[in-house]
């Protein structure tokens, strides 16, 4: 520990010891030193100036100023002298000035251990320097926060005329301000030599204190500032009698606010605050200090009961004067209880029925409600700002056909939000597809009485409120359908289904059955439904223009002569040929005048036929008319010969009967009864197959199968009978 305080003692002689050397390098302080010299009154250094002009001595280093004046003692070669004491250094740099109402003289020189001698000669022109003074307010004088006041200030020229002159005040401490939105430079223009200008400035005091104000004047045509006249200072001394102005924010006036609350306010005040209390229902509750001034402060309350309050501040600032501020009092209510909400229709788990649905609720609160929204399949529809509680509101919606859940939500002015409780609305689907329409018998024949039952299925998750509408029809009927059967009446419960049936004659070629359910389907019906897409279906009967006919052929043959003398007999022959033919039983076919249909009398050809037999067969517009079957671009698909009666007929236009080959049909038109060489469709016809023995045909083994047209019973008009006669012949 000694060797310690021995380190620190040597360290603190060191250290004194270095001070002492260096304290003698410091440069020595001012001392007095004599300038003298003479002013003349031009470069010719022949005469002097008058007494009584000033000269001014500048040691720019220490900054010193001493003005001193010109002498006129009596003899001419002293006239202009002059002699000062100016507190300096040997060598410091000095300037000397002097000058009169029109010109103006400077030098420079270094101050001698002695007597320094500066000659001045007025080899220069003033040029214009402003002259300030502030009229008014006084000098020392007192103004109160409260009160703005005028300060005057008059700028005249010296030296020269000033050009664009303007005037420039300036404040210290920051205690006071121009008012008006005025700029702290005015414009005064040009102020010739010798004149004079008076500038304005209301002023308004910002904090206690003492304050100067300082004015200066200047012109773009200054020179030399020569006199220092172009700046004027005052002091004042500011009183706050300005009170502190509390504002009031949040929550805002007669608002409503639930559980405990923030109250927040500012107050304006340029001395500052010292505290600032917190008054509810008109009762001192609080009290803070260190408030800044022109800042959001706040006061928080917990617990604040329910009902109707109100609540102010008031601030005192931190001026000798402690003036205080009073805020307006606002009024708040306190609702911490959320709406009650009760919900009418439509009901809980009830059926849409109706695109336009009207949502009916009633909600009550303590006080108000700000407003209710619709919430519609978890999401907000509609908002209606102006409840009206107790009573019963309602939200008017256009909505598709689905499945809904709904519920209503509340929020009061306080900002208490409640939800009811969620219903739920429901919508039948009713459907049917091709699946569900089923026919008695799928390849009926022409004219054959069937019975079509349709299905109608509800698989939507609402029972039916109110019976639909099923229809049958042939072809689609938004175009050209037409109604066959019954309305259908049919109400079906949500996962059930309900059948319907008709009876139907089927005519020949395609038959387009169509069911529609609720119609007219296109435009949604009247029944609302989740789905409107899946309320009409159709399934084809085909019905074939042609009927089939085969079987095999047993040849019994008896013969005996003309006087009946003897008979010869043969029974079930095991091999023969022929042919099978088929025609209008109206008809009396001369079977030795028949040849090829598409062909004339001599033999060429006569496409047109085969239109002409589709037009009396009333086939024309059938897909498989004859036409389309036995020809294809104006050209017979296949041709074969037959021989009958010991005739050959040729290039008869042939299909296959059915699927095979085995049995063909051709068609072959009369020539015996009247034409003019070709074919008319007033004609018979037959239709004609070649009889193969045990051959397969589509049905089965068999000895013909033969392609007829349905309507060839009717071929020949009149019609008397409604049948076709077959003809066999046997070689």
């Amino acid at each position: 520990m000694k060797v310690i305080r021995k380190n620190k003692l040597e360290f603190i002689v060191f250290s004194l010891v270095m001070a002492i050397l260096l304290s003698s390098n410091v440069i020595a302080p001012p001392t007095p030193h004599n300038v003298e010299g003479q002013v003349f009154t031009d470069n010719t250094m022949l005469e002097g100036v008058r007494a009584n002009l000033p000269v001014r001595i500048n040691d720019t280093l220490t900054n010193n100023i001493v003005i001193v004046y010109t002498e006129d003692p009596g003899p001419p070669q002293l006239k202009g002298i002059y002699s000062a004491v100016i507190s300096g250094n040997t060598n410091d740099f000095i300037v000397v000035t002097s000058w009169n109402a029109s010109h103006f003289a400077i030098s420079n020189a270094s101050l001698a251990s002695t007597t320094t001698t500066v000659v001045l000669a007025f080899n220069r022109t003033r040029q214009s320097e402003a002259n300030v003074t502030i009229l008014l307010p006084p000098n020392n004088s007192l103004w109160n926060t409260s009160v703005s006041f005028n300060l005057t200030a008059n700028i005249s020229i010296i030296g020269n005329d000033g050009t664009n002159c303007n005037s420039t005040v300036y404040f210290s401490n920051g205690k006071t301000n121009i008012t008006n939105d005025q700029n702290f430079t005015n414009q005064l223009g040009n102020i010739p030599l010798n004149s004079h200008k008076t500038t304005t400035w209301n002023i308004s005091g910002l904090k206690e204190g003492i304050l100067n104000i300082t004015v200066t004047g200047q012109c773009p045509s200054d020179g030399t500032t020569l006199e220092k006249l172009n700046t004027y200072t005052i002091l004042l001394r500011i009183n706050d009698t300005t009170i502190p102005i509390v504002n009031l924010l949040s929550p805002s006036n007669n608002s409503y606010v639930n559980g405990s609350q923030t109250f927040i306010f500012n107050v304006t005040e340029n001395n500052g605050i010292k505290n600032c209390s917190f008054f509810f229902d008109n009762k001192f509750n609080q009290s803070h200090g260190g408030i800044d001034p022109n800042t959001i402060a706040n006061f928080t309350l917990n617990g604040t009961p329910e009902g109707k309050h109100n609540w102010s501040v008031i601030c005192y600032d931190n001026s000798t004067n402690r003036n205080y501020g009073n805020s307006t009092v606002f009024f708040l209510t306190v609702d911490s209880s959320a709406p009650s909400i009760t919900l009418f229709t439509p009901f809980n788990s009830s059926t849409l029925e109706n695109y336009n649905v009207s949502f009916s609720y009633n909600v009550t609160d303590n006080f108000n409600v700000s407003n209710c929204s619709l919430i519609l399949n978890n999401q907000i529809r509609i908002t209606n700002f102006s409840v009206v509680m107790n009573m019963t509101n309602y939200f008017n919606l256009s909505v598709p056909g689905k499945d809904y859940n709904w519920s209503i939500s509340c929020t009061d002015l306080a900002g208490n939000l409640n939800q009811s409780l969620t219903y739920t609305i429901l919508v039948p689907d009713l459907k049917i597809n091709l699946s569900d329409i089923f026919f008695s018998k799928d390849f009926p024949a022409e004219n054959e009485l069937i019975y079509i039952n349709a299905t109608v299925r509800n698989i939507g998750s609402g029972n039916q409120t109110r019976n639909s509408t099923v229809r049958f029809y042939t072809n689609n009927p938004d175009i050209n359908g037409i109604q066959i059967g019954p309305n259908f009446s049919v109400n079906v419960t949500s996962g059930y289904s309900v059948n319907v049936t008709i009876n139907y004659t089927p005519e020949t070629g395609r038959n387009n059955i169509f069911v529609v359910i609720d119609p007219n389907a296109s435009i949604n019906g009247s029944l609302v439904e989740s789905n409107e897409t899946n309320n009409i279906a159709n399934r084809t009967l085909f019905i074939t223009a042609y009927n089939i006919y085969y079987g095999g052929v047993f040849a019994e043959l008896v013969l005996d002569t003309s006087d009946n003398l003897s008979i010869l007999s043969w029974y079930n022959l095991s091999s023969f040929n022929g042919n099978i033919f088929a025609a209008d039983s109206d008809s009396i076919p001369d079977f030795f005048s028949l040849i090829a249909l598409g062909r004339n009398r001599s033999s060429n050809f006569s496409m047109e036929d085969f239109e002409e037999i589709d037009i009396a067969l009333n086939f024309s517009n059938s897909s498989d008319s004859i036409n389309s079957t036995w020809t294809f671009r104006n050209l017979t698909k296949a041709v074969s010969n037959f021989t009958s009666f010991d005739r050959l007929i040729q290039d008869v236009p042939v299909v296959n009967s059915t699927n095979t080959s085995s049995f063909i049909t051709g068609i072959l038109w009369d020539t015996s009864d009247p034409n003019n060489g070709t074919f008319n469709g007033s004609q018979d016809i037959a239709f004609v197959t070649k009889v193969s023995k045990k051959s397969q045909g589509y049905y089965g083994t068999y000895d013909y199968e033969i392609k007829v047209p349905a309507n060839l019973e009717r071929y020949l008009k009149p019609n008397e009978q409604d049948s076709i006669s077959f003809y066999r012949e046997i070689t």
